[in-house]
């Protein structure tokens, strides 16, 4: 695999902010506004808060031989109790395209699998996202529910994706 995923580091702050800003990203994660400076300083300073604790976690996405991010993978929605834990996924424009989602996303998973024990993995999807769907099939996500209606763009609805991935011993 040509990627790892790392925590999250002070110097991460200008990728960041550089994926959270960019508004071509805002439909998918929900974003309404820009993040400023101060606030993703902040987040990244908190960003060592245990999974347990905090529910969710960042990684980046890194190429470690060409010393360059190139995208950012979550954990979210972490409910140990019931073994489950939502992803999410964002690669930079300029690499999109190239295997390192599908590469970053079998490394999470192998991750919740051995350090978080859970037993499944879910992702919403916005319905017409036709590659992020293709990209969680290639992971071996199954569709397993649709919201009708679920996102409002201002002019019309679209439906949400439930795609799970149960994890097997």
């Amino acid at each position: 695999m040509s990627i790892e995923l790392r925590a999250v580091e002070p110097q991460d702050i200008d990728f960041i902010e550089s994926i959270e800003n960019n508004q071509t990203f805002w439909k998918v994660s929900e974003t309404q506004l820009p993040f400023s400076r101060y606030q993703i300083k902040q987040y990244i300073e908190n960003a060592h808060i245990d999974i347990y604790s905090a529910k969710q976690y960042r990684f980046i996405i890194f190429i470690k031989s060409i010393n360059v991010s190139v995208g950012i993978v979550d954990f979210y929605d972490f409910d140990p109790k019931n073994k489950r834990i939502g992803i999410g996924i964002v690669i930079d424009i300029a690499f999109q395209g190239k295997g390192y989602a599908k590469d970053a996303i079998c490394l999470l998973l192998l991750h919740a699998k051995k350090q978080l024990l859970v037993h499944q993995v879910y992702a919403k999807i916005h319905s017409n996202n036709l590659k992020s769907i293709s990209l969680f099939k290639k992971c071996g996500f199954k569709h397993i529910a649709t919201l009708k209606d679920w996102y409002f763009d201002g002019k019309t609805y679209e439906d949400e994706l439930l795609m799970q991935f149960i994890i097997t011993d």
